[in-house]
């Protein structure tokens, strides 16, 4: 009786643990890099606002929203990003990659991809360049 009360026991714990994980992000090892561009000045965008847009498979009704992280073009215009690979067993299908000038004005087209493209085992993806435009 002992035996199976402890193995009910483990089973428990051990299924809690499913249910109490942490929502951590988990990031692929590849990063994006590019550079941002005003197409009228043909000169790089100092300090851009570049949004990666990333899309969740869905899986039931526990599905996540999509989840927008923002990160800044240095003063040549170069950026560097993250692509989220999960989040608490949900798995990212689909990434947008665009930019924005500092007041907004000026966007950017959009750099889109799946996920099969950071499942292979590079470490920098080159994003086009990202032309900003009205």
């Amino acid at each position: 009786m002992r035996k199976i009360a402890l193995l009910i026991f483990i089973a428990f714990i051990t299924n809690a643990c499913d249910i109490f994980e942490s929502d951590a992000k988990i990031y692929y090892d590849t990063v994006g890099e590019g550079y941002v561009y005003n197409i009228y000045t043909m000169k790089a965008e100092p300090i851009a606002i570049v949004r990666v847009h990333q899309v969740f498979a869905s899986h039931g009704w526990a599905t996540k929203q999509p989840i927008t992280e923002t990160y800044f073009a240095d003063s040549l215009g170069f950026f560097r990003v993250k692509f989220i690979k999960k989040i608490d067993k949900e798995n990212v299908v689909g990434y947008t990659v665009n930019a924005w000038s500092n007041d907004s004005s000026l966007t950017s087209t959009i750099f889109p991809f799946t996920s099969d493209v950071l499942s292979t085992n590079i470490k920098i993806l080159k994003i086009d360049t990202l032309w900003l435009q009205n």
